[in-house]
């Protein structure tokens, strides 16, 4: 996005995994946050429901990331999220009035850089960018889920929400890292995203009671109670709490709604002294600070002078009398020409010399060096003999982007999961035909070998023992399903004993020698 290629982002697997999971937290907590969503209803967010102009979008991204402020055309640049799972929608659906109202669960997300931690607008255009570029090598299909799955081996599942869990434990880890205290479930987005509209946000930009209950999707029977317990108990909690009673400025919470009272009126003599006193502070620091510098620019000037005073000399001495240093200060060149008349002791280092002229030694830019290897070449001495790779350098490179092996039992489109009893037949299928919609587009069968070995030999285990039930079926038992779940009843418990089952027959019938331990 900032002019840089994927191609030229050299990441190892840990690397990545760590970043994708980042993002994919704060992209996941900026959404919640922003529409107020239930975690069952954002999990099952797909491709199909973001409406996005790229073309137009790039540009303003581009914008955000050179750190540049937006044009009041570019703040005006949204897209739309359609909340197909919100409850509220799903109740009108059920008793046919979703005709009556249109736009319920349309949400027009607009930049807001002045929140940036929450900048859902921001982080879902670049959590999208990552998953195309540097997981899938592709667009994101319509029924791609918007936060899917990763597994411990780091491939994203497209076809894979995220669990509750999941969601749980980053909330669990951020708050534990933060220092907050209290547990908090995964409705304090939905609930903390309407107190900071109604009553937490700039003089100007709260909402009123009507604008939060469309906003959350609440019903028309429901949203009374909700939003008198969500709200106005936390507003007048917030109104009477006294606890900032020593405070040199009051913020008069119970004489306005929020607090606004202490933002709108004037200010007195004594607010004003203070803010004289902490100008005059700031300004007097300032020229502490000022004279610091100078003395350190002069003592750092003193350094220069000396150490090439000491070179002087040291040529002196070494009889080469036809070179000369032109000092740029009248004063400095003085002091440099009475002190190398002195002679002076051989200093503990000798400036490297090649032929006769002194060499001076390159420090390259950070900037400059683009990947680890130039990195690591950069801080090796040269002399010194390039170490050999080590036997874990195949394992934590990068898997080729966009393969994956769906997980099984598969997630249907509405969140549910196929039953155990079906994962053999999705097996074979996903041998004989492939699942686009998980995002395995050759069938297991065609895969080649270096899909499943070297840099991806992470997907070798789950390779074969896909092979291995497909081919049970396939080649022994001839498709005959009925012959085959007669001889693997296990296939009623689920693909895992099916397979261990499979592997005892294979070891009677010497086709499978089992490792000793």
């Amino acid at each position: 996005m900032s002019g840089t290629q994927p191609s030229d982002v050299h990441l190892d697997l840990e690397t990545r995994s760590r970043l994708t999971r980042h993002l994919e937290q704060v992209t996941f907590e900026a959404n919640a946050w922003t529409l107020w969503t239930r975690c069952f209803e954002l999990i099952k967010l797909q491709r199909k429901d973001i409406s996005l102009d790229m073309p137009m979008l790039d540009e303003v991204l581009k914008t955000y990331l050179a750190g540049k402020t937006l044009a009041l055309s570019e703040c005006q640049s949204h897209f739309e999220i359609f909340l197909s799972n919100r409850k509220g929608w799903q109740r009108k659906v059920d008793k046919g009035q979703w005709e009556a109202d249109l736009r319920s669960n349309h949400y027009k997300i607009y930049p807001r850089p002045d929140i940036l931690a929450c900048d859902n607008f921001f982080w879902t255009l670049v959590w999208i960018k990552w998953l195309e570029h540097f997981h899938y090598g592709r667009s994101l299909q319509p029924n791609d889920f918007i936060f899917p799955a990763m597994g411990a081996s780091g491939v994203v599942q497209p076809g894979q929400p995220i669990s509750h869990d999941t969601v749980q434990k980053w909330i669990n880890e951020a708050t534990t890292g933060a220092g907050i205290l209290g547990n908090f479930s995964t409705h304090c987005f939905r609930r903390g995203g309407a107190q900071y509209w109604f009553m937490f946000a700039p003089v100007g930009q709260r909402w009123t009671l009507a604008k939060v209950r469309w906003w959350g999707g609440w019903a028309e029977g429901e949203h009374r109670d909700t939003l008198v317990r969500y709200l106005l108990d936390e507003l007048h909690a917030y109104e009477n709490d006294y606890s900032d009673a020593l405070a040199p400025i009051s913020r008069g919470a119970n004489a306005s709604l929020a607090g606004e009272q202490a933002l709108m009126r004037p200010a007195s003599i004594e607010e004003l002294r203070m803010v004289h006193s902490s100008v005059t502070t700031d300004v007097n620091n300032l020229r502490n600070d000022i004279g610091s510098v100078h003395n350190s620019l002069r003592t750092l000037t003193n350094v220069m002078v000396q150490a090439a005073c000491t070179t002087a000399t040291a040529l002196q001495l070494q009889g080469d009398s036809s070179r000369r240093f032109t000092i740029i200060s009248d004063s400095q060149a003085e002091s440099c020409a009475s002190e190398s008349h002195t002679p002076r002791p051989t200093p503990p280092y000798t400036p490297s010399r090649e032929g006769g002229h002194l060499t001076a030694t390159h420090h390259p830019s950070p900037r400059a060096v683009t990947s680890q290897s130039s990195i690591l070449a950069s801080q090796r001495p040269a002399a010194t003999k390039t170490t050999p790779p080590s036997k874990n350098t195949t394992s934590q490179s990068l898997p080729t982007a966009g393969l994956v092996i769906p997980r099984v039992p598969v997630t249907r489109p509405n969140g549910t999961t196929s039953p155990k009893s079906k994962s053999w037949k999705e097996i074979v299928e996903h041998w004989l035909v492939g699942d686009p919609d998980r995002g395995l587009r050759t069938p297991l069968k065609d895969w080649p070998k270096e899909w499943y070995q070297g840099a991806n030999r992470r997907f070798a285990s789950k390779y074969h023992q896909r092979a291995t039930i497909a081919l049970e079926f396939i080649n022994e038992y001839e498709s005959n399903e009925s012959r085959f779940l007669a001889a693997y009843p296990e296939a009623e418990m689920g693909h895992t004993q099916l397979l261990k089952a499979i592997n005892e027959a294979r070891a009677a019938r010497g086709q499978r020698v089992s490792r000793k331990k």
